[in-house]
């Protein structure tokens, strides 16, 4: 029995560093599934096959693969795009239809409140991305920890700024000074921004900032503020969990802080699948030129737990 699993992926645009990890991860799991011949359905051996589409990192013509891979059951189960803005677009094409979609790679809260009841997601919700952040302020030896967030429009930026806000406003936070003070919503241009921004920061005496939206938005946010005069002491974005993140920003990136979803130095003994230290092997043994992200960790695992509840 052959079982295709449908997606889209950014091979190309704006997502394609991600989507051509994710892709890697993807083939790997599918030829460590084939190659294990563990995988029976009703007593019988199955196989899994794959058909990926380059969504080029644009809506419409995401829409066009999922509708494809959905009405003309190309696949038998649908696994989401990489990124929040596309996942959105892919999420209700298969619940209309019926199928089965495996989120992997869009993390945003919202995704989960429009009633669809056939998403299945692996990943951290957007809203608790920087709750460690938090934690992290309230255990600094400052008597006062003011804070701004700068933050994008995207409904993901917005899920992770508001889940910073619900952490900063626990008890356990506040008691330690934990408070925000500049809240910052809209596009960040280095050329215009830092002019309208910067006052208040220094005003306000802010000393941790942390940044939410594109990968783009969050480098030019922690470079403008790094390179600046402001000496804030702590900064943290979602980017900085990514490894192109420190050879972007060269040594502007020591000391900043962010989330990850997976890192290949974790000792861990995983029920499913290999151990982080032999993923990150394997996938440079199948053409990864560095180190995996956690998209490529997480497309891997929502393949894992797939055939787990397949089995």
């Amino acid at each position: 029995m052959k079982i295709t699993i449908g997606l889209s992926l950014s091979l190309t645009g704006e997502y394609a560093p991600m989507g051509r990890q994710a892709e890697r991860a993807i083939q790997l799991f599918i030829a460590d599934a084939n190659a294990s011949s563990a995988l029976r359905v009703g007593g019988e051996r199955c196989e899994f096959a794959l058909e990926c589409h380059d969504d080029a990192s644009d809506p419409v013509r995401c829409a066009e693969i999922y509708r494809s891979l959905c009405a003309d059951r190309h696949a038998d189960i649908i696994f989401g795009p990489y990124s929040n803005r596309l996942a959105g677009i892919a999420a209700p094409i298969a619940e209309q239809s019926g199928r089965l979609f495996v989120n992997h790679g869009g993390a945003g809260d919202e995704l989960y409140e429009h009633g669809n009841k056939l998403i299945v997601g692996v990943l951290t919700p957007a809203s608790d991305y920087l709750r460690g952040f938090v934690r992290l302020l309230s255990q600094l030896k400052l008597w006062r920890k003011r804070v701004a967030i700068v933050a994008s429009k995207s409904p993901f930026a917005r899920a992770v700024a508001s889940g910073f806000e619900r952490a900063a406003e626990e008890r356990s936070a506040r008691r330690r000074g934990v408070r925000v003070r500049v809240k910052w919503n809209g596009a960040f241009d280095p050329e215009s921004t830092p002019a309208r921004l910067f006052p208040a920061l220094k005003r306000n005496r802010i000393d941790a900032l942390a940044s939410a939206g594109s990968y783009q938005h969050d480098v030019d946010v922690m470079r403008a503020v790094a390179e600046s005069r402001l000496n804030i002491l702590v900064l943290g974005c979602v980017a900085a969990g990514v490894a192109r993140f420190a050879s972007d920003l060269g040594e502007l990136a020591d000391g900043l802080v962010g989330p990850s979803q997976w890192e290949d130095s974790f000792e861990i003994d995983p029920a499913l699948g290999p151990t982080p230290a032999e993923f990150s092997r394997r996938m440079r043994a199948v053409g990864a030129v560095d180190s995996p992200d956690y998209p490529a960790a997480q497309i891997y695992a929502a393949g894992l737990l797939t055939a787990a509840a397949l089995a």
